[in-house]
């Protein structure tokens, strides 16, 4: 994963964080914001999803992160991709003119993330 040079990002906790996770670190280079600025998006979504969401230990991260990755790619609407999710877009759908299959409510971490799975 590619960060930003921002304190929070070289914290003892965060590199705990990561390794325990099996994620490797690496740091952009100061004062090039453009290098990453889809982790940028990431970092603040993912910040404001954990406001007030405890993880006690390793196991429950690696439960945790997964729910977060489906959440943000599959269920959360983008407003600059139109609506689409990341997965729709990455896959060509437009939701829009596609009617889905299926659909299913999603919810994870005590309902922050919720969202509506849309089977193509």
């Amino acid at each position: 994963m590619k960060t930003d040079n921002h304190p929070v990002f070289r914290g003892k906790l965060v590199k705990r964080v990561l390794h325990w996770s099996g994620v490797g670190l690496r740091h952009s280079r100061p004062a090039r914001p453009w290098e990453n600025g889809y982790i940028e998006r990431l970092f603040g979504t993912f910040k404001h999803s954990l406001c007030d969401y405890l993880i006690a230990d390793a196991a429950q991260l690696r439960g945790a992160l997964p729910a977060f990755q489906f959440w943000y790619n599959v269920t959360r609407p983008h407003q600059h991709l139109g609506g689409q999710t990341p997965q729709q877009a990455w896959l060509g759908i437009d939701p829009w003119t596609t009617a889905p299959r299926a659909s299913h409510k999603f919810s994870a971490w005590g309902g922050r993330l919720r969202g509506m799975v849309l089977r193509h």
